[in-house]
Protein backbone atom coordinates (compact mmCIF):
# COMPACT_ATOMS: atom_id res chain seq x y z
CA UNK A 1 0.00 0.00 0.00
CA UNK A 2 0.95 3.64 -0.57
CA UNK A 3 3.72 4.10 1.95
CA UNK A 4 5.21 0.73 1.40
CA UNK A 5 8.94 -0.04 0.96
CA UNK A 6 9.70 -3.04 -1.11
CA UNK A 7 12.50 -5.03 -0.77
CA UNK A 8 14.49 -7.46 -2.99
CA UNK A 9 17.94 -9.14 -3.02
CA UNK A 10 19.58 -11.33 -5.82
CA UNK A 11 23.20 -12.85 -5.87
CA UNK A 12 25.08 -13.16 -8.84
CA UNK A 13 28.41 -13.67 -10.62
CA UNK A 14 29.92 -11.87 -13.74
CA UNK A 15 32.96 -11.30 -14.89
CA UNK A 16 32.32 -7.22 -15.52
CA UNK A 17 32.48 -4.58 -12.38
CA UNK A 18 28.57 -3.93 -11.88
CA UNK A 19 27.91 -0.44 -11.14
CA UNK A 20 24.01 -1.25 -10.87
CA UNK A 21 21.38 -3.73 -11.31
CA UNK A 22 17.38 -2.50 -12.72
CA UNK A 23 14.40 -4.49 -12.01
CA UNK A 24 11.31 -3.48 -13.79
CA UNK A 25 7.71 -4.84 -12.24
CA UNK A 26 4.60 -4.03 -14.24
CA UNK A 27 1.28 -4.28 -13.09
CA UNK A 28 -0.59 -7.19 -14.40
CA UNK A 29 -3.73 -5.32 -15.29
CA UNK A 30 -2.44 -1.98 -16.46
CA UNK A 31 0.04 -0.47 -18.52
CA UNK A 32 1.78 1.25 -14.99
CA UNK A 33 5.11 0.09 -14.06
CA UNK A 34 7.41 0.19 -10.86
CA UNK A 35 11.01 0.25 -11.48
CA UNK A 36 13.82 -0.30 -8.50
CA UNK A 37 17.44 0.48 -8.43
CA UNK A 38 20.30 -1.01 -6.63
CA UNK A 39 24.28 -0.20 -6.45
CA UNK A 40 26.23 -3.63 -6.77
CA UNK A 41 27.91 -5.06 -3.36
CA UNK A 42 30.15 -7.43 -3.38
CA UNK A 43 30.76 -10.98 -0.98
CA UNK A 44 34.06 -10.27 -0.98
CA UNK A 45 34.86 -6.88 0.75
CA UNK A 46 37.80 -6.64 -1.19
CA UNK A 47 36.65 -7.30 -4.55
CA UNK A 48 39.55 -8.92 -5.24
CA UNK A 49 39.43 -11.83 -8.06
CA UNK A 50 41.42 -15.21 -7.47
CA UNK A 51 44.01 -15.29 -10.01
CA UNK A 52 43.04 -16.88 -13.36
CA UNK A 53 39.13 -15.89 -12.40
CA UNK A 54 37.83 -13.29 -13.86
CA UNK A 55 34.28 -14.01 -12.05
CA UNK A 56 33.23 -11.81 -9.16
CA UNK A 57 30.10 -12.44 -6.75
CA UNK A 58 27.60 -9.68 -6.25
CA UNK A 59 25.17 -9.28 -3.62
CA UNK A 60 22.44 -6.64 -4.62
CA UNK A 61 19.69 -5.27 -2.94
CA UNK A 62 16.80 -3.61 -4.47
CA UNK A 63 14.35 -1.30 -2.77
CA UNK A 64 11.56 0.69 -4.23
CA UNK A 65 9.02 3.04 -2.46
CA UNK A 66 5.24 2.40 -3.11
CA UNK A 67 4.03 6.36 -3.39
CA UNK A 68 0.77 6.84 -4.48
CA UNK A 69 -2.31 5.03 -5.68
CA UNK A 70 -2.43 7.34 -8.66
CA UNK A 71 1.34 6.32 -9.37
CA UNK A 72 1.17 2.74 -8.38
CA UNK A 73 -2.20 1.20 -8.70
CA UNK A 74 -3.27 -1.59 -6.54
CA UNK A 75 -3.27 -4.86 -7.89
CA UNK A 76 0.06 -7.80 -8.87
CA UNK A 77 3.09 -6.57 -10.48
CA UNK A 78 5.52 -9.23 -12.38
CA UNK A 79 9.24 -8.61 -12.56
CA UNK A 80 9.31 -8.04 -16.72
CA UNK A 81 12.96 -6.92 -16.87
CA UNK A 82 16.28 -7.62 -14.93
CA UNK A 83 19.46 -6.60 -16.07
CA UNK A 84 22.56 -5.12 -14.89
CA UNK A 85 24.44 -1.71 -15.78
CA UNK A 86 27.90 -1.81 -16.06
CA UNK A 87 30.73 0.29 -14.94
CA UNK A 88 31.62 1.04 -18.38
CA UNK A 89 27.59 1.53 -19.47
CA UNK A 90 26.41 -1.53 -21.10
CA UNK A 91 23.10 -2.97 -20.35
CA UNK A 92 22.82 -6.80 -19.91
CA UNK A 93 19.50 -8.36 -19.06
CA UNK A 94 20.09 -11.98 -16.87
CA UNK A 95 20.48 -15.11 -18.82
CA UNK A 96 16.93 -16.45 -17.00
CA UNK A 97 14.42 -14.06 -15.71
CA UNK A 98 12.85 -15.04 -12.71
CA UNK A 99 9.68 -15.51 -11.57
CA UNK A 100 8.86 -12.46 -9.16
CA UNK A 101 5.74 -10.95 -7.94
CA UNK A 102 4.31 -8.83 -5.31
CA UNK A 103 1.03 -6.86 -4.68
CA UNK A 104 0.59 -3.60 -3.86
CA UNK A 105 -2.92 -3.65 -1.51
CA UNK A 106 -5.04 -0.16 -1.69
CA UNK A 107 -4.74 2.33 1.33
CA UNK A 108 -7.25 1.13 4.28
CA UNK A 109 -9.78 3.99 4.03
CA UNK A 110 -11.70 2.87 7.71
CA UNK A 111 -11.26 5.39 11.11
CA UNK A 112 -8.57 5.22 12.53
CA UNK A 113 -8.90 3.53 16.12
CA UNK A 114 -8.47 5.52 19.31
CA UNK A 115 -5.76 3.47 21.68
CA UNK A 116 -6.35 6.08 24.69
CA UNK A 117 -8.54 9.24 25.23
CA UNK A 118 -6.66 12.36 24.25
CA UNK A 119 -5.15 14.58 27.03
CA UNK A 120 -3.87 17.83 26.91
CA UNK A 121 -0.26 18.85 27.34
CA UNK A 122 1.92 21.59 28.65
CA UNK A 123 3.50 23.37 25.08
CA UNK A 124 7.25 22.76 26.52
CA UNK A 125 6.13 18.96 26.96
CA UNK A 126 5.75 18.13 23.25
Amino acid sequence: MPGDEIQLEISFQHTANIDRVEAVFAQENAADSQVLFSESRHDDPDHRRSPGDLTTRHLAKLCGDIEDENEHFPGIYRCVSLDVVTSGGARLAFSRLPDLTFEVLPEPVQAPTLQENPKFVEPDLW
